[in-house]
């Protein structure tokens, strides 16, 4: 039975062994998942980005994880029942997902996105994926110090390139560590950015 995801969960047990898969990949999406930008882009992944990951063969070896406060509506719901889609709700222990992440995805709606979650997961070591483009985000370089798509295709094959490719997933993961550092005081980074 799934845990209630409304429930902070201290205990990390269930999650573990999801996490320690030998063969899976690790894509966490973070946020405060009750905005509107978040719940159409989980609609957006799981309506559209899925079908391109399947095609590639890909969705079956992912683990994702859907890590926030959280009010699913009837179809985000149903994807709860996916055996590889798993709700956190709020977690304390966030840098044991960031250590264990092959992959950070943001796909809330370009225009609208989480731009201050791109620094925290640069500063965090973890590779970006993100749906968007340099437009939405100027700091982000494709294939530099994260990657980027507006398709579902491209996106799909974003997540299989930063989890098939180790060199890719360490460049992008040290220059995006880089650029936070270079770019952003870590005290007032947020501030800058909006």
């Amino acid at each position: 039975d799934k845990q209630n995801v409304n429930t902070i969960d201290n205990n990390l047990f269930y999650f573990q062994d999801k996490i320690k898969e030998s063969n899976k990949y690790n894509i966490l999406i973070i946020g405060h998942l009750r905005a509107t930008h978040q719940v159409e882009g989980l609609t957006f992944f799981f309506k559209k980005v899925k079908k391109e990951l399947i095609k590639i063969n890909l969705w079956n070896n992912l683990n994702i994880f859907i890590i926030g406060k959280f009010e699913p509506n009837i179809f985000l719901k149903k994807i709860s029942k996916f055996n590889n889609v798993h709700y956190t709700g709020f977690v304390e222990n966030i840098n044991y997902f960031y250590d264990n992440s092959d992959c950070n995805l943001i796909i809330s709606t370009p225009s609208l996105g989480n731009r201050s979650r791109v620094v925290d997961f640069w500063m965090n070591k973890t590779p970006v994926v993100m749906r968007g483009n340099s437009f939405n985000y100027p700091q982000l370089i494709n294939k530099f110090n994260g990657l980027f798509g507006l398709s579902p295709k491209s996106i799909a094959s974003a997540i299989k390139e930063v989890t098939s490719n180790e060199i890719l997933k360490r460049k992008i993961t040290l220059n995006g560590y880089k650029t936070a550092k270079n770019c952003f005081d870590v005290k007032n980074f947020k501030e800058k950015l909006f």
